[in-house]
């Protein structure tokens, strides 16, 4: 079973978490910026749907846990080194992700 659908849900709060860091370049007006608790919560949700639908795939729990924390380890981090560099790539990276993932997930099979 593929999980691809999930890559652009890790890139997106990788952003989030990026952009409620207050030395961040992304947001160029300081009118909204996300608060911290809000990408640490989505950060935990994120975990909990990853965990929930390995474990719901029949994979033991060792191997859901592996696969969640290499995917925080992996793919939240990512989005803040390239936003880092370069803040213009946001939407464009965003439209990448997506298409890498459904090119992908059409790739497997849905398997």
């Amino acid at each position: 079973m593929s999980f691809f659908y999930l890559l652009p849900a890790y890139w997106l709060t990788g952003m989030l978490l990026y952009a409620s860091s207050p030395r961040q370049q992304f947001l160029k007006t300081q009118q909204f910026k996300p608060p911290r608790w809000l990408a640490l919560v989505t950060i935990a949700l994120l975990s909990v749907i990853t965990l929930s639908l390995l474990i719901g795939a029949h994979f033991s729990p060792v191997v859901a846990g592996i696969f969640a924390l290499l995917g925080l380890m992996l793919f939240i981090p990512a989005p803040v080194f390239l936003l880092n560099h370069k803040p213009q790539w946001a939407i464009a990276s965003i439209i990448a992700i997506c298409v890498l993932s459904a090119g992908l997930q059409l790739i497997s099979g849905g398997q």
